[in-house]
């Protein structure tokens, strides 16, 4: 394994993320954010910043961490632009895709989102199936959309040959690993916040894409795109739903993909978990998404993938 994409939608999802990798390390004590070494001796990898001088685009929170010979690639798509535009965020996909010559070994979409289960905010679901509903087929019409826009993967169970792998490489871990994880972990500031760390390569995250930044949609589009999937699998485990893990899985087709769905809201209660204090509980479900990335990625690494 040589090449990871992690992929982050938002920059108030990136920013907690990147706090996780550059918090003051702290070896051996309670006080690190990550774990102390990666494999052996070999201490965890610090972010290194690509250059931005030759790029027509600037990219804060772009940067790459090493493990060994594997290298880590962490993107924001709003870096690109800051936009709700599905489609847009498709073509940041492809740039991300070329963006280095090696072909794809892993990509992990990360992002906040809503559970279909209550009471989980704070939590952290993990998975391999993706599954992605299109809230507006018809707008723009289909013949104006990009020839990359990925509509043959509409309303099909997307699954990934990482699905096996994921599954194996859980079972070797130490027992206590999910718990010290989740003891890093912060409460949700909103909602029953029954925190968790589920990590099963079946979950599926549900993808309502073309739902753009029409809040007030979200209550009404989300149950048709639950509904959209289990009509296809009536026994799918539905860990999540939100706008952009199921799109990346769709693009960066037939690379291996596993999706972390860092859970801020219940399914429909965006207003009542979210709205009365955006910052604390965004920052919370992104920074407990990547407690769980940061000790993940050294699993998947030293042992092979």
């Amino acid at each position: 394994m040589k090449r990871i994409a992690v992929i982050v939608n938002k920059t108030w999802e990136a920013a907690p993320i990147l706090a996780v990798f550059t918090a003051p390390y702290a070896a051996t004590s309670n006080a690190s954010s990550r774990p102390v070494f990666w494999s052996g001796n070999l201490a965890y990898p610090l972010p290194q910043r690509w250059p931005d001088s030759d790029e027509p685009t600037k990219f804060p929170l772009r940067y790459t961490l090493q493990f060994g010979d594997t290298t880590a690639e962490c993107w924001c798509l709003a870096d690109f632009q800051d936009t709700s535009d599905s489609i847009r965020k498709a073509g940041f996909i492809r740039q991300i895709i070329s963006a280095r010559e090696e072909p794809l070994d892993l990509v992990i979409a990360v992002g906040t989102a809503a559970s279909v289960t209550c009471g989980l905010q704070g939590s952290v679901m993990v998975g391999c199936r993706t599954f992605m509903h299109d809230a507006y087929p018809d707008a723009p019409p289909q013949d104006q959309r990009p020839d990359y826009w990925p509509a043959r993967f509409a309303d099909m169970m997307m699954e990934s040959s990482f699905a096996g792998k994921l599954d194996l490489l859980m079972k070797g871990v130490c027992p206590s690993w999910a718990t010290d994880a989740q003891r890093l972990m912060f409460p949700a500031r909103n909602g029953e916040g029954r925190l968790r760390v589920m990590i099963d390569s079946s979950l599926v995250a549900v993808g309502d894409v073309n739902i753009g930044a029409n809040y007030s949609q979200y209550p009404v589009k989300e149950p048709v795109a639950l509904n959209a999937c289990l009509t296809v699998n009536r026994d799918a485990k539905i860990a999540s739903i939100e706008t952009t893990s199921a799109l990346i899985r769709a693009m960066v087709d037939p690379a291996p993909f596993i999706f972390l769905s860092a859970i801020v809201n219940d399914i429909g209660q965006l207003a009542r978990d979210v709205n009365p204090s955006e910052y604390a509980q965004n920052f919370i479900g992104a920074h407990n998404g990547g407690i769980v990335l940061a000790a993940l990625l050294p699993v998947i690494v030293a042992q092979g993938g």
